[in-house]
């Protein structure tokens, strides 16, 4: 049986209105386009609040996605980073 989280990415999705975006950190399926296909919103975060506020990341689900062969995006990474997730840290893949 093969794994069908393969074709998976963890990725940035724009959402919001003209001048006011905010960002979803989400799960997605690569067969999909780029606004569908997704899997689970792992985080939603909102530029134009102020810092003191934390975005509501779902860091076990993270880690649980990439564990099971996600490949995180470049900017995703650095969103991570910036969050204080390692994406280097996420458990072994369980065959």
């Amino acid at each position: 049986m093969e794994d069908v989280n393969v074709a998976l990415s963890i990725r940035i999705m724009r959402v919001g209105s003209n001048k006011n975006p905010v960002f979803r950190l989400v799960a997605v399926d690569k067969k999909w386009g780029v606004n569908k296909g997704r899997v689970e919103v792992l985080a939603t975060v909102n530029p134009r609040e102020k810092e003191a506020k934390a975005p509501n990341l779902k860091q076990d689900r993270v880690l649980y996605w990439m564990s099971r062969g996600a490949v995180v995006s470049p900017s995703a990474k650095q969103l991570l980073k910036k969050l204080g997730v390692d994406p280097k840290a996420a458990p072994a893949a369980a065959n």
